[in-house]
């Protein structure tokens, strides 16, 4: 991957899977690979029969929660929201901004709000926070604080530049 060879890494990482099918590092592997190159779909297989495993594995359930809450139709939402529900009680902000997300596409915005603001109160620099509580903001109709979370989104260094062109386009910037 360093080297400017996904597919090459993909062929490794299905060589290491074969020779170790029930390894759960490797397998996590395959589906940060999986995401890298667009397959969300298999990627969140992939962590669901890990979570069927391991159920009290929190950065597995954050990561399919994650990525359930990014699909927009109910049942993603409801199976997000299940797969979030042990994160409700962290203090970690990336577990609390998957947490709130999911509660917020899940239709629970209050709630969803809160767990945000949280998340982005307790780690400023966590870009995607600060990006899904602004959404969370605006669309809610608290456009005030929204546009403050989306303009630290913009001005963010390094930031996902889907995440920055949607603040943008949010806020009615040019990009």
């Amino acid at each position: 991957v360093l080297a400017g060879d996904r597919e090459k890494a993909g062929r490794i990482i299905e060589q290491a899977i074969s020779a170790v099918p029930d390894n759960d590092g490797l397998q996590i592997l395959k589906a940060d690979h999986l995401i890298a190159v667009g397959e969300n779909d298999e990627a969140i297989s992939i962590y669901e029969t890990i979570l069927a495993r391991r159920p009290s594995d929190l950065i597995v359930a954050n990561n399919l929660a994650s990525l359930l809450s990014e699909k927009d139709d109910a049942a993603s939402f409801e199976r997000a929201l299940a797969a979030a529900a042990p994160l409700r009680d962290s203090e970690n902000p990336y577990f609390l901004d998957t947490y709130g997300w999911a509660l917020y596409r899940g239709g629970r915005a209050a709630d969803g709000i809160a767990a945000l603001e949280k998340a982005a109160a307790a780690a400023p620099g966590l870009v995607d926070a600060r990006y899904h509580f602004g959404v969370a903001l605006i669309e809610t109709g608290d456009a005030a604080r929204g546009r403050v979370e989306l303009e630290a989104v913009i001005a963010a260094p390094g930031a996902d530049p889907r995440r920055v062109a949607d603040a943008k386009r949010r806020l009615g910037l040019k990009n």
